[in-house]
């Protein structure tokens, strides 16, 4: 599926490089011909404007492919976003060791069920280390998410409720 999709991407139409926007693949996906296709096709100001989003899983299957991929893509100039990661794992992920531009923190809920407040308080010191307007709070269906986030130290949003909110404004 990601091979038909590096190929669908490959052959941009115009304007489509004038947004910024991800691609969610694996590690050996970035490494296949078809990735090194739509490489050849952008300019170095397009790929200015993707984000490669991977998996931690994907990352830590194969750490020297990871750091390979990584490098060569950052120095044309994509960033790299650690995907999927929810507060369970977080402590595991550590964005500035594993040299990603950006976090994606997964929001649930069950985040806020800390009766001692240490997890509360360990997040926001991940947060705090992985830099400021680097990590991501996706997945923020409402504005209990965003509130929570900004508890955090968190800036950048992602979600439905935004959505919505910038749908309206749009109208």
């Amino acid at each position: 599926l990601e091979q038909h999709m590096l190929g669908l991407v490959s052959k941009p139409t115009e304007g489509m490089f004038a947004r910024a926007f991800s691609l969610n693949l694996n590690v050996a996906s970035l490494l296949s011909p078809a990735f090194n296709s739509l490489d050849k096709r952008l300019s170095d100001q397009a790929k200015k404007t993707v984000m490669i989003e991977l998996q931690p899983l994907d990352v830590y299957a194969d750490m020297g492919a990871y750091v390979f991929a990584k490098e060569s893509l950052q120095e044309k100039g994509y960033r790299i976003c650690l995907d999927s990661v929810t507060h369970l794992t977080l402590p595991y992920v550590d964005r500035r060791s594993l040299g990603a531009d950006l976090l994606k923190l997964f929001w649930s809920s069950d985040m806020l069920d800390d009766p001692s407040g240490t997890r509360i308080k360990e997040m926001q010191d991940i947060v705090q280390r992985a830099g400021e307007g680097r990590v991501i709070l996706a997945r923020c269906d409402d504005e209990q998410a965003i509130a929570f986030g900004q508890r955090l130290g968190i800036t950048l949003f992602q979600g439905r409720h935004l959505d919505s909110l910038l749908g309206r404004q749009a109208v």
